[in-house]
């Protein structure tokens, strides 16, 4: 499906965010929309959405890190917890 990745140019990197954002756009009582940056396959595509609930289902699922740090290795590893 659908990646969110800012909502009225607010970043997205959980449901929870999101849920907050449209909760705050849905209390202001001036019609229109707000722009949601989506991630759709490989593309990145802005779209404007009514403010207020969006009628969707939400998930927060977790991409591979791009992070570029060496992984842990020797004691402390196995202590780690993600």
């Amino acid at each position: 499906g659908d990646v969110v990745l800012t909502y009225h140019s607010q970043p997205v990197q959980y449901s929870e965010q999101l849920m907050s954002l449209i909760g705050e756009t849905g209390n202001d009582p001036s019609p229109g929309s707000v722009d949601m940056l989506i991630r759709r396959g490989d593309q990145q595509l802005t779209i404007a959405v009514a403010k207020g609930r969006l009628g969707a289902v939400l998930s927060t699922q977790f991409a591979p890190s791009t992070d570029t740090a060496a992984p842990v290795t020797g004691p402390q590893a196995e202590s780690r917890t993600e």
